[in-house]
């Protein structure tokens, strides 16, 4: 039966903010989708943070086996044979949705999602808005992490263009980084030293962004709701005009993580020049 009780504004902002009441430490995941989105994962993993739990999600079950998570699943078997989506977005989505149960559980009692995802590929176009979708449903805050293709994977840059709308469209926020900066700026380093530059970074992004949104709920959740909107008096409020649907924005990563200064971050055995080509990676 439809609920036809109406509530204060009052009473909705308490609702809002109750279930943080007693969050002290914000149950936060990272979840990769397809490879690249399971090679940060694997790079995260490492970094060995506490109180972040890392997922890899892949239709390609040889790559899954190649990272380190603390959950790692396997989605499409019946349709992807193993060998993963192929470049194809709908069968990244189908072998998402097949999985929904298992994505639901990966998911359930998470406060912030990291979720990333290389924009090119057919897992991360496909199922990454499906596991978006998820998340929220569950409650979760979801900030989205695309990456996107060099230029000259043109058919590969063509399909990021076209998908990146359903992505961002299941996430609070979302960041696009782009490969063909790192042509820009350190176009002699190896593929591995430029996944290395990539993975840092993101690394940077989810650490900062966390501890921003820690902060913004310790500061809030103990305010009284009469110091935000004081004693309004019934009569004094006037109609509002209908709001227009939000649309989730597109955040630029600079001012997500410019105050991070690089020890923070453990560093893996990797070469010790590489951090010097981050702070023109996030300009």
């Amino acid at each position: 039966m439809k609920n036809n009780k109406i509530e204060t504004v009052k009473e909705v902002v308490e609702r809002i903010r109750a279930p943080y009441e007693n969050l002290d430490e914000p149950v936060t995941l990272v979840i990769g989708c397809g490879g690249a989105g399971n090679n940060l994962v694997d790079y995260f993993h490492g970094l060995g943070k506490k109180g972040i739990t890392t997922i890899g999600i892949n239709t390609d079950e040889e790559h899954l086996t190649q990272i380190e998570a603390d959950l790692k699943m396997f989605i499409g078997k019946t349709i992807t044979r193993s060998r993963g989506a192929g470049g194809d977005k709908e069968i990244g989505k189908q072998a998402a949705e097949l999985a929904e149960d298992s994505l639901r559980d990966a998911v359930k009692n998470s406060d912030i999602v990291f979720l990333v995802a290389g924009l090119g590929g057919g897992t991360g176009l496909g199922a990454t808005p499906v596991v978006g979708r998820i998340a929220r449903e569950q409650g979760a805050v979801v900030i989205g992490i695309g990456i996107l293709p060099f230029i000259a994977e043109t058919a590969r840059r063509k399909k990021a263009s076209k998908g990146f709308n359903e992505f961002k469209m299941v996430t609070e926020s979302t960041i696009l980084l782009d490969n063909n900066k790192l042509l820009e700026i350190a176009p002699d380093l190896s593929a591995n030293e430029s996944l290395t530059i990539m993975n840092r970074m993101i690394s940077q992004v989810i650490i900062n962004t966390r501890e921003t949104l820690i902060s913004a709920i310790s500061a809030t959740k103990n305010l009284n709701i009469s110091e935000i909107m004081g004693e309004v008096p019934p009569e004094d409020i006037e109609e509002s005009e209908p709001q227009v649907e939000r649309q989730p924005s597109v955040v630029a990563p600079v001012p997500l993580h410019a105050n991070i200064e690089p020890e923070e971050l453990p560093h893996p055995p990797r070469n010790n020049t590489l951090e010097d080509y981050i702070p023109d990676l996030l300009q």
